[in-house]
């Protein structure tokens, strides 16, 4: 987990709708550590330097990750109200347990697709502004959606992406706009690719019963490598085992 990532979009998010003694109270009902002073040049507002050096303690303390996971959590909740999208943010890193499963890394994939054609589209719609098409439009909103929810997907895989700047205080869109999406959904596409490097799985299906139970494993086992699917079955890995 990108914990700097993390602390800087929190103390960002944050830094309006809290205060000074808030933080301070809620860190110390929910930590039990003292606070480490993690200065950070980039940060001009004293309420996100504060959230940044708590989130950074508790990066820095030797606990397990779970563990860390679960005070992050109580910190954010503290801090937020229900409705509030940091506490989708924080709680889209929080995982039943620490196994890769495929279905993870599939879904992973799908949500990073979804959002790499959505970037695209914009594209071809800002184009179609630009070359006159009358019928096209876009709003400044859905592009802020979708920077919100590629934010969510960067920051629960560990990547960074541009800050925007202030690129859409003035108008809806224009060529610094549609550059910016260029850039980001270059990006994503470029995570695409990474993926593909992703865990690979040996086996489909792991077989695990009572002893009593071989001979009916022992079929399922055989029905399944006649069909071509990957089955761990420990006679068939005797001499691996």
């Amino acid at each position: 987990m990108n914990f700097k990532l993390i602390a800087i979009k929190l103390g960002e998010g944050l830094k309006y709708d809290t205060t000074i003694n808030d933080i301070n109270r809620i860190a110390s009902a929910t930590f039990d550590f003292p606070l480490t002073d993690y200065p950070y040049d980039s940060i001009t507002s004293s309420r996100s330097q504060l959230i940044y050096s708590w989130v950074m303690t508790l990066a820095n303390q030797s606990i397990n990750v779970e563990r860390k996971n679960q005070l992050l959590n109580e910190f954010v909740e503290g801090l937020t109200l229900p409705n509030n999208n940091l506490r989708k943010l924080v709680n889209g890193l929080k995982s039943p347990n620490n196994e890769i499963t495929r279905k993870g890394i599939e879904d992973n994939k799908t949500q990073l697709i979804q959002l790499i054609n959505e970037g695209e589209n914009f594209i071809r719609i800002m184009k179609g502004i630009d070359a006159g098409d009358k019928s096209a439009s876009l709003h400044k909103y859905e592009i802020l959606q979708w920077l919100d929810d590629v934010n969510r997907w960067t920051v629960s895989n560990n990547c960074t992406i541009p800050e925007p700047g202030n690129i859409f205080n003035i108008v809806l869109w224009d060529q610094p706009v549609l550059a910016f999406v260029l850039r980001v959904t270059h990006l994503l596409q470029s995570f695409k690719n990474d993926l593909k490097k992703d865990i690979q799985f040996e086996y489909d299906f792991a077989l695990s019963f009572a002893g009593e139970d071989r001979k009916d494993a022992e079929k399922l086992a055989e029905c399944l490598r006649r069909n071509k699917i990957r089955v761990f079955y420990d006679e068939y890995e005797k001499a691996e085992l």
